[in-house]
Order: structure tokens, then sequence, then C-alpha cells
């Protein structure tokens, strides 16, 4: 059983699932019961005999087998069966717990469920939710993790399932409330799938995910209407999050008489960043009641009598948006008996494996309050499968392979229904409803496909009705004219229906404003045209949809030609804000001819439901997105044949994961901000960066190209520090393979001072590692690479390319040892390493010969590790600097006769850096064909010791130092070759050990 326990300072109420915390970490499991104490942490464990998982599998659709896969924490998996009522029971698992429970809808879709031991842990559509909501907010994916051999990465606790659970459920109480059923219930009772009870629950409000979007469909078990919330919660989102922003205000509010005592409300579910859970209805002022459902039955009223209505909508921490406008309406005095018409244009909006989406076109939709849809399999006669209380249904009960046959009517608030529309039948496939605008090679085709008609030669002089429409409008087949704006009030739809034509006046567009919908829904045979009266880019505006989210939005088989005047940027614009996004469906159409861009999306958060089969072509530009909307919008469409064929970016920042896809085309970008997201650009893609910006990735970069295909990151204009570069960090996992970044390393100051830069670079990495493979830095005004601070570095650096820069490089003393020597960094103005940094501590490090030197300048300290330079390597010191050999470290330097390691200071003067200060006794202290010049001079200010010669070991009875020299000559240092202190210390000088030009001699005799 779950219980909840909610305190006063409305944190989440932690569900505490009793029955998940019966089972132990040893390999013999105890039985318990509900209560006897478990620590609710203790959910790992090994199941020995005596272990019984059950529970029951749910879901309106079929399942394609019967089988439940088991899958341990620790691994193992096993099978069982569903049996009668879908229940299964299985008493073999093994391993550690906890279990992660499947079932196959198919197309690859799965519900999963989870049990921690002894009792019932059912599958559903919420219990999917609540896990997949926990593996994405810890950066997994569940349908990975599952197939992967071996363990899962985590798992959730016992505490954070129920915290889930509980987080999930907050959101509809109400609606659990109203089938007298609770959450816990859902979880972890016993029930058949026989469509009663928990069943009839499951299936009448199942869980859908379209993407990462997450919807709940929810039936009012009184009126048994369907509706669907509309909020803008990802699957990632964190639901029990504590909020201060409150729903939208309800809209196109509907009160009508359904009798002489009763008046039945119907409205547009208002939007939440999470979610609405009631709303709240007043009468005459006065708060009546609340419902979790827009719809309501006002019972008990006076006969023919008027009431005034308002609804609030009210989200789970409790904010409340303001009051719809208010509406009236009079009781009936006599019966009503008139049906409304019935419903038009019935269509699908998608089909996959898992869901139809339908809308349809009512006329009078202010007389209608609910519309029924009815549903035939094959030769079955029409059925009725739901009552729905918007123009837009799905259907989450489709199967795969099946042709499913709708038609819809309209019922008003009496019950009177209108004759059915015409029917349409879609087979249900994993390809959708398939493309008729591209080939089997998923080209698109020439003009998207369609058939276009003569549009010159069309006598257009009937005038469409314009201005500001406030009814639903159908325009049908037939040439029309349009002489002044059409702009959509809220909720109000306009649809074109197939074969319709409109010629607009100069400037002149169609604005769909908050949450009305365009509809533009032709054929390939017979498409919607929008054109302007004379045919010359920029006849007429073009369409502005405006914080519109509405499901209905739809531009498919349609011609959109000509456009872009009055100061339009492009043929089709689509607005956005935040919490107010436009939701648009975009499949098979011609945006051609058009002044400007083509397509102009340039808010984030814009919602693309399907972008496919589009062609755009012969604009000025092609299009403008927003970073976030490239993923949707490139694959399985055409920007090519343009006057400049480029996509055209903005500044954004974002919070969530990007990918950059190859469009098969430059994109101009004014920069990118990720905020602790990972940033993914696909083979091929090629950024051009206006500057000064350029970007900033909080997180992983996953630059993956090819040798046919690689990444180029450059300006738009060529020359160095046209843009900023690219800079990582705080993240550990960033891949660049086949990319070259050139002409940056700009400087820019940034409004957020936490982005600047310590140093111009191509490529800055700040706390951050990543894995660089065929890699080249070029023609950049700073560095090729910087590494800022010792948490920065590269776990691969193989094949780099460093070449016509200020300058190769720049890392810490920390990281030095990422760079190999199998990469070419020279060919730049100043080829040498710089090296910052005071200390290496914990590890041994090799310093490997790169081509080109490292400069190093101040005092550096190498504790608890060993440094081993290898031949060839140069080490240029400047004034003052010294190294430090800690009593816990080793330091060998040991090249060859061909290749010495050298150490010189960065100006050829006698005593001009300090030199090697040795405590440690370390057998690995050893210089070895080693040119050890310059030093024996003064130190760096934090120096606890004058060096008095090139290599002074510091050194005691109690701490004794060492150092082994063969094949070395030092030279030219202020004080002697080696200076020794009196007790402890031992320096083996073996043969070929030479003094040049040292001002104190060679050896001191302590």
């Amino acid at each position: 059983m779950i219980k909840t326990y909610t305190t006063s300072s409305q944190l989440r109420a932690l569900v505490t699932i009793s029955r998940l915390l019966c089972f132990l970490l040893i390999s013999v499991l105890l039985g318990c019961q509900s209560g006897d104490g478990a620590d609710p942490e203790d959910e790992g464990g090994v199941i020995g005999t005596g272990f019984i998982l059950q529970g029951t599998a749910s879901e309106p659709r079929r399942f394609v087998t019967n089988d439940v896969q088991i899958k341990s924490g620790s691994g193992e998996r096993f099978t069982t069966r569903l049996g009668s009522g879908n229940r299964f029971t299985f008493s073999q698992a093994g391993g550690e717990g906890p279990w992660i429970l499947r079932t196959a809808l198919g197309s690859d879709s799965f519900r999963y469920g989870i049990s921690y031991g002894d009792g019932i842990s059912n599958i559903h559509s919420y219990s999917d939710l609540i896990l997949r909501n926990w593996f994405a907010r810890n950066d997994l994916d569940i349908d990975t993790e599952f197939n992967n051999q071996g363990r899962f990465s985590s798992l959730p606790t016992v505490a954070e399932y129920a915290a889930n659970a509980d987080a999930v459920f907050a959101i509809i109480p109400q609606v659990l409330e109203s089938y007298a059923l609770s959450g816990d219930q859902l979880l972890a009772a016993s029930f058949s799938a026989d469509d009663t009870g928990i069943d009839q629950f499951l299936d009448n409000n199942p869980v859908v995910l379209d993407g990462q979007e997450v919807r709940l469909l929810l039936t009012d078990p009184l009126s048994n209407s369907q509706s669907t919330t509309r909020s803008d919660v990802l699957l990632n989102s964190d639901f029990s999050q504590s909020d201060s922003t409150p729903p939208s205000q309800p809209g196109a509010v509907r009160a009508l008489g359904s009798a002489g005592d009763e008046i039945v409300l119907v409205w547009e579910p208002s939007i939440d960043n999470i979610a609405v859970s009631a709303y709240q209805i007043y009468r005459d002022g006065m708060l009546v009641t609340t419902t979790p459902f827009p719809v309501y039955t006002d019972a008990g009223l006076s006969v023919d009598t008027s009431y005034r209505y308002e609804i609030a909508a009210v989200d789970p921490s409790g904010n409340t948006s303001a009051r719809s406008n208010a509406v009236s309406a009079l009781t009936l005095a006599a019966p009503d008996m008139q049906a409304p018409p019935e419903p038009t244009s019935l269509t699908s909006l998608s089909v996959n494996g898992s869901r139809v989406e339908l809308i349809w076109g009512q006329s009078d939709v202010g007389d209608v309050v609910a519309f029924n849809v009815y549903r035939r399999i094959d030769t079955e006669t029409q059925n009725l499968l739901r009552k729905v209380t918007s123009t837009v249904f799905t259907d989450a009960t489709v199967s795969l392979g099946i042709t499913y046959c709708y038609r819809v009517s309209a019922l008003d608030a009496s019950g009177n229904e209108s004759s059915l529309s015409a029917e349409i039948c879609l087979l249900v496939s994993d390809q959708g409803v398939g493309n008729p605008s591209t080939g089997g090679d998923g080209a698109v085709a020439p003009l998207a496909g369609l058939s276009i008609p003569d549009i010159d030669a069309m006598d257009c002089t009937q005038e469409l009705s314009a201005g500001i429409l406030t009814e639903n409008t159908l325009v049908t087949a037939g040439c029309y004219s349009v002489t002044q704006d059409i702009e959509l009030s809220e909720f109000v739809n306009l649809t074109l229906a197939a074969g319709t034509v409109l010629k607009f006046d100069p400037a002149t567009q169609i604005l769909i404003g908050t949450n009305a919908s365009l509809t533009s829904n032709g054929s390939p045979e017979s498409p919607v045209v929008l054109t302007g009266h004379q045919s010359t880019p920029g006849a007429w505006g073009g369409l502005v949809f405006n914080r519109t989210n509405n499901p209905a939005n739809l531009i498919r088989n349609t011609v959109v030609q000509y456009a872009g005047g009055g100061g339009a940027e492009g043929a089709i614009t689509v607005f956005s804000a935040d919490g107010d996004k436009t939701r648009i469906r975009m499949e098979n159409s011609l945006v051609r001819r058009n002044a400007n861009y083509g397509l102009v999306f340039p808010s984030r958060g814009t919602i693309v439901e399907g972008f496919t089969g589009n062609l755009i072509t012969e604009n000025k530009f092609p299009a403008s997105f927003t970073y976030d909307l490239l993923e949707f919008v490139t694959t399985g469409n055409d920007y090519t044949g343009n006057e400049t064929d480029v996509l055209d970016t903005g500044r954004n920042v974002f919070a969530k994961d990007i990918v950059i896809p190859n469009p098969g085309m430059p994109i101009i970008s004014n920069g990118i901000i990720l905020e602790d997201s990972d940033l993914t650009i696909h083979a091929g893609v090629e950024l051009r960066f206006l500057g000064p910006e350029g970007i900033h990735v909080d997180g992983n970069l996953l630059a993956e190209g090819t040798t046919d295909q690689p990444i180029l990151l450059t300006s738009l204009v060529a020359g160095r520090g046209q843009w900023e570069g690219v800079t990582l960090s705080n993240a550990l996992g960033s891949i660049l393979d086949h990319v070259t970044i050139e002409h940056a390393g700009g400087q820019h100051s940034h409004s957020d001072s936490s982005l600047d830069r310590a140093g111009a670079a191509n490529l800055y990495l700040r706390n951050a590692v990543a894995a660089l493979s065929n890699v080249t830095l070029q023609e950049g005004a700073g560095y090729g690479f910087y590494l800022d601070g010792d948490s920065a570095g590269f776990s691969v650096f193989e094949n780099i390319v460093v070449s016509g820069n200020a300058q190769s490089g720049l890392v810490n003393i920390s990281n030095m040892h990422d760079l190999q020597g199998n990469s070419n960094l020279g060919g730049n103005d100043i080829d040498i390493i710089d090296v910052t940094g005071d200390r290496l501590s914990g590890e041994d490090a090799i310093w490997v010969d790169t081509g080109l030197p490292y400069r190093f300048s101040g005092a550096y300290s190498i504790e608890n590790g060993s440094v081993t330079i290898e031949p060839g390597t140069t080490i240029v010191a400047g004034s003052g600097t010294q190294f430090i050999i800690e009593r816990s470290a080793g330091f060998s330097a040991i090249g060859t006769s061909a290749n010495p390691v050298i150490f010189r200071g960065e100006t050829a003067a006698s005593g001009f850096w300090g030199g090697l200060l040795i405590r440690s006794d370390s057998p690995l202290n050893k210089l070895e064909y080693v040119l050890l010049q310059d030093a024996g001079g003064s130190t760096a200010a934090n120096s606890t010791a004058t060096m008095s010669g090139a290599v002074r070991l510091a050194c005691s009875a109690a701490f004794p130092a060492s150092v082994q020299l063969l094949n070395t000559e030092i030279s030219n240092s202020a004080g002697f070759g080696i200076y020794i202190d009196p007790e402890g210390c031992v320096v083996d000088i073996g043969e070929n050990v030479g003094f040049i030009n040292n001002q104190l001699g060679e050896v001191n005799l302590p």
C-alpha cells in the first residue's frame, strides 16, 4: 500500500510503498509485512527462494506478445507470460533488485514497471511515465538501459520512485477521485484487465508520449467525454517542482442550456508549464465547484433563467489563472429538438504505430458541446469509440497492421446528434501514413509532389470575407480574392479545403493569433494555393502564427508563393514565447518565389509536431530557425535552389540538449549557449559564425564527423578572430572527430561574465575533458587550444593539426601529459606551448615531445607522483622559473644522444631562470642526455630556497635527497652547476657529465 504524508512546507509528499521494502540484501529472502520497520533505502539485494513477482499489465492497445520481460538490477534476464486478465506471476527471478518489468507494444515501443521484491507491481502507462521520467532526469534512456547487456547504470531507490509517483499523481488528484481511486492502487493493487475498476481508469485516461512531450487523455466518467491536457511538459521535467507560474486563462468557453434546469459548460483546456489539475467554476460570481475536466453540467437551476459563468484554471502548486471571459446562457423553456450541422473535413493529423490523431471542422461550433467519434475495423459496423469536447482527437487504442475507419458527429447540449461526417480510413503502421512527396530514397519530389493548377489563368472574382474572424470558417474549393488581412480570434479555426486558391492584395496576410488555428489541408491532386494577385516575389505578406498552441495548425499539400512583402521577413513566420508556444505541423508543401526567407521560426520552444516532404525553393533565402528546431525541420525536406542556399539561426540560450543535423548547406549562426546541456553536431555540418560570439557548451559537445563528411566550424567572412570559437565547460565526455575550427579566437565580453574566457583560442576548455581525433585548429587570432585550469584536459589527442594561429596552445601543468606526439602543432606565429598552474600532484605524468617547446613561467611543484620527460622535449623557462621536486615525488628527464631533453631560458642569459630544486630521494630522479642551460638565477617569489646552482639538492639527515646524472651538460649557470646541502644529499655523477661556463663552478663542496 502507498501512503502519502504532507508537510506544511508544501514540499512534495513522499510516497512510502511499504510492499517495495520487503526484501533483503542477503541471498535468502525473509518474508515481511507492511510496517515491519524496514529501511526504505535498503532496496538492493539478492533474491533466493520464496520471491513472488506479480501484477497486471493494462494497456488500451494490444500487446504484440504475452511475454513480460524481466531484468534485474545486476543484469540477469527472465521472462514470464501474461495469463487470464493480463495477470502475471513469477517466482524464479534472481539477481540483485530492483527488477524492471517490460511488455512490448510493437515498433520498439514498450511499457515498463518496477518491482522491489514481494508484492504487486503493475505495468501500465503511469508506471511507465514514472520510470521514464526518472531515467530521463538522470540523463539515461530506459530502453537503452534495458537492452544493454550487464547491469543497469542506475535505478531509482524506493524513496525516489515513490516521490516520482507522488509527483505524477499530484497532477490528477481529482481525476483519480472521480473514479474513486488513488495512485497507490494503480501501482500496487490487484486487478484484472477487464475494462472495469482500475483497468477502466487506465483505458480511459492513458498517458501519451509524443516524442519527449507528455500528454494525458482524461475522460470525465459522468459525461464520458475525453479531453487532452495542453501543457508544456517534457519527459525530463521535474513534476515535483513547485513554481509560481499560473496556467493560461481558459478560453472558448461555451455555456449552453441543455434542459429546463441544466446548463452545460465546455471550454478549451488551459496550458501550464507542468499541468492543470483543476478548474474552478463560477456562477454569477460565486464559486460553485471544481472539476479536473474541461466540461461541466450545472444542474438544479431554474427554468428559463439566465446565468453568467467564469472559469479559472489551477495547477498542482496552487497557482490560479485569470478567470475566463464571462459567458451567459439560459436554461431551456422548451425542449430543443434541432440537431447541429454535421462535422466536415475529417482528416488525419498523424498516424503511427501507437496512435491516430484526427482533426475536423465544425460550423456553428458555439452550439456544440461534444463530438462522437465512431470507428470500425474492416467490414464491421461503426461503433461509438469516444466522446470528445474538441475538434482534435487522439485514438490511443490502435494496433499495428490494422485499418481503422472513422466518422464523427456533433452533439448539442440537449443531446441532439448530427448526421455522421464522411468516413476516413487509415492503416496503422510504424511508417505512418506515408509521404506522397518523397521517393523511395527519401528525396523530396519536384514541386513537393503537387499538381499545381495554372493560377494566372484563374478568374478570382469572388471576394473572401476577411477582417477579424470570430467564428470557425470553412473555405471550400474555388478561387477567392483577399483584399485585407484575415485575423483569427482566439480559438477560431480557418480551414482551407483541397482545391482552395487565395489571391492576396499587396501586404495582406493571414494572422493566426493566440490559440487560433489555420488548417490548410490540400491534396496532391488539388493542393491549397496561397499566392498574390501579382506573380512577383513580395506581392503579399504571408502567414503569421503568433503564440498559438493549437494542434489544428496544419499546412499540408499547400503552395505558398510570392509572399514576403509589406516588411514580412518570411512567407511563413512562426512566433512563440515562454509559456505561450506555437504548435505547427507542415507536410508535403511547396514554399517558393518569396521575397526574403521562405520560413522564419525565430522563437525558442516552437513545437513542431510534423515537418517532412516540404520543398523550400526559389526564395531569396530558404529559412531561418532556432537551433532547437533544426533536428525536427531538416531531415526529409529540401531547402535547395534558392538565391542563397544557407540556413540562418539566431543567437539563443538553451537549457536543454540540442542536436544540429546536416541540412546539406551551410548554417549561419550568431552563436549558441547551452546551460547544463549537451550539443550534438552531425557529420557534414558546416557552421559559419557572424561573430563575435561562438559556441558555449556547459556540458558535452559531441561533434563526430567522418573522412567523407567532416564538420566545419568557421566564420562567415574569412580572417583571424572573426568569431569567438568553441568553449566547453563542466563536463568530461566531449568528443571531436574530423572537425575543423578556424578563423576563431576573437575576444568577446559577455553580459554574463561567467562566459568570458581567460584567453583567446579556437578551442577553449574550462573544467572540461574532450577526446580529440583528426581535429584541425587553424587561422585563429589566439591559441589553437587553451586548457584553462587543472580540471581541463584531453582524454584523447590524436592526429591534431594546429597551424596558422597566433600561438599553438596553452595547457596546465596538470594536463600536459594529455598531449601526444603524433600530431602537427607547428606553423603558427609563435610555435610554443604555454604551461600554467603551479603544481602537479598525485599522478605519474609523461611529457612527450610534441615538436614544440613548452614554456613555463613561475614556480612549479611536483608532488606525490612522478614526471618523465621523453627524448626531444624542450623546456623553455621564463624569468624566475623553478621546478621543485618534493619529497614524495620523482623526476626523470631521459633523452638520447640524437634527441636530448633541453632545459633553457627564454633568453639565453646566465641565471635567467632558477633551475631544478630536488627535495626527493626517489630512485626515479635522473637526468640523462640532458642539456640544462641558463639556470642558477633568482627564483619566483613562492620559492622556499635560493638556488645557488642550476640543480640544487635541498636535503638533511632526516630528509635526504638524491639524483643521478649521465651524459648531461649543465651550462651558463649564475651559480654552481650543482649545489648540494651539507647533509643527506646523494649526487651520482656518471660518465659524460659536463659543466660549461657556470659562474661559481661545477659542484660545491659541502
